[in-house]
């Protein structure tokens, strides 16, 4: 699961950091992550003459909104110390269809401190919080980062983070991070030295993290639109009135076991998941797909699953919830890509994840919901397409990174009910006037569902019993529950035909069949 990287910089292997972070302007409400993307370390190309004296201006797309942010600026990987200055955070500005521009939108423009400076010195290996900003910030929304560098940087090991999956990432030169409008010299699609977006929500329940690699990451869904399948899953979310985080701390080509496109997941755990703002929950995603890939003999299911085990251990030392993704289809690609071997062990590595002794908290099943039935090696043919040049579409997919209804698919089987306390997902009444139950909706007490042909009411009453009633439709308004009505009962649930309490009938009638 790897991406060619089209930029004027050269990826390296990672080495573990600290984590530090400045404290001022303390609050009582938490700091929740609405945005992250993982570190890795790269080179800054000679010809960008060390970013000196230049202003570096960065997208995001959030998750959850709120009244105060902070940044997390990275220095990781770097070997001396990284200074920054003069950090502002504003609205930005997009196209129609959502691609970025350059420009913030004037009047939402916020100066960002550290330990009330402007200017912060980063130590090597660390990652500095900033202190926090007013800045009244919606759900779902682009914002823009800008940072100057008033010196040059370690640009031999430099913090990043490669597939931003758009081109927001723009540099100007001098200090130009207040100006609304400004000329870049240079946009990319990589992250560099941002690394976070916290806000304070008082409604916010915590943050996920999505743990994994390329699909995590979002290789293969359209460009320049925020599609990857953890900002369809901040969409259910927040549609469904859950405030929660969602911290996408993907990387492409990463690993369970070994370090190479950036830490392997062992050795990034501490630092991408548990360091996180507010977390409460890790989804582990993609990763293992890696280890099995390739030509070689694949690593064995027993050390796959000691890997994941020792993920969760750090999790649950923690006090997170560990949700384990089992491993989407990915047969059919090259002899040098995938083997018969590997696809057992991926199979048998699902089958430990659905097993009452995994150890895992909940489960996302996103084999199930991509595969193709017929194929189960393989993704279903509508998520394994895309255009010639790259875009999801009509052709022929890599058999590996689904497409953007893929990814949809992929946070569709996220049981919202994971992120409640009940454990059961939030719904709604039904909004259709007949015979069935859109997505998020469900059954509530007295919001009865009649069939399209009017010959059937299914009803919930206050006491939790469930009744299926046969008749015709009534010609007056909705039947309120003590009003007596021409419905004959001919299905309960919860008590037996003959001793059921039916508050709608008065309780004189007995179950027929239907």
């Amino acid at each position: 699961m790897t991406a060619k990287n089209s930029l004027p910089f050269r990826a390296a292997i990672a080495t573990l950091t600290l984590f530090g972070a400045a404290a001022h302007g303390q609050s009582a409400i938490p700091w929740t992550g609405t945005w992250s993307v993982a570190p890795h370390q790269t080179t800054v190309d000679a010809s960008f003459n060390n970013l000196s004296q230049q202003t570096l201006r960065q997208i995001l797309h959030t998750s959850i909104g709120g009244s105060a942010a902070r940044v997390q600026i990275s220095n990781a990987f770097g070997k001396m110390p990284l200074v920054v200055s003069d950090v502002h955070v504003a609205r930005a500005v997009v196209n129609s269809d959502g691609s970025p521009t350059s420009s913030s939108v004037a009047g939402t423009d916020h100066a960002v401190t550290f330990d009330g400076s402007p200017t912060v010195s980063i130590p090597a290996g660390q990652t500095i919080a900033s202190d926090s900003v007013a800045f009244s910030l919606p759900a779902e929304t682009d914002v823009m980062v800008s940072m100057y560098f008033p010196q040059g940087v370690d640009s031999a090991n430099s913090t990043f983070h490669q597939e931003g999956g758009q081109n927001g990432m723009f540099l100007a030169n001098g200090d130009v991070s207040a100006s609304t409008v400004i000329s870049p010299f240079s946009n990319f699609s990589s992250y560099f030295y941002l690394t976070n977006l916290d806000v304070q929500n008082t409604n916010a329940a915590g943050a996920v993290v999505a743990l994994g690699a390329s699909i995590t990451d979002r290789i293969n869904s359209s460009f320049n639109t925020n599609r990857r399948w953890t900002n369809f899953l901040a969409t259910r979310l927040n549609q469904a009135g859950l405030t929660v985080g969602v911290l996408n701390k993907g990387i492409s080509g990463n690993d369970l076991l070994r370090d190479g496109a950036g830490q392997s997941a062992e050795n990034r755990f501490a630092r991408d998941v548990n360091s996180q703002p507010n977390v409460k929950w890790v989804i582990f995603s993609d990763d293992p797909i890696n280890d099995l890939s390739g030509s070689g003999q694949p690593p064995s299911f027993d050390s796959l699953v000691a890997g994941v085990q020792q993920i969760m251990q750090q999790a649950h030392a923690q006090g997170l919830k560990f949700y384990c993704s089992t491993l989407t289809p990915n047969g059919g690609r090259p002899a040098d890509q995938w083997s018969p071997a590997a696809e057992t062990i991926r199979e048998q590595l699902n089958a430990f994840y659905l097993s009452a002794n995994s150890g895992c908290d909940g489960i996302i099943d996103q084999d199930t919901a991509t595969h193709d039935p017929s194929t189960p090696t393989q993704y279903r043919p509508e998520f394994d397409t895309k255009n010639p040049d790259g875009t999801p579409g009509p052709g022929t997919g890599d058999h590996l990174h689904p497409n953007d209804s893929g990814m949809q698919a992929i946070a569709n089987s996220v049981n919202l009910g994971l992120f409640t306390t009940s454990g059961v997902p939030p719904f709604h009444a039904p909004s259709n006037s007949c015979g069935i139950l859109l997505p998020g909706e469900g059954m509530l007490p007295d919001h009865p569902i009649f069939s399209c042909d009017g010959r059937f009411q299914l009803y919930l009453q206050d006491d939790g019993n469930m009744i299926l009633y046969s008749g015709a439709l009534p010609s007056g308004p909705q039947l309120q529950r003590d009003t007596p009505h021409p419905w004959s009962p001919c299905w309960v649930t919860a008590t037996s035909r003959s001793s059921a309490r039916m508050e709608k009938s008065s309780g004189k009638q007995t179950p027929q069949a239907c």
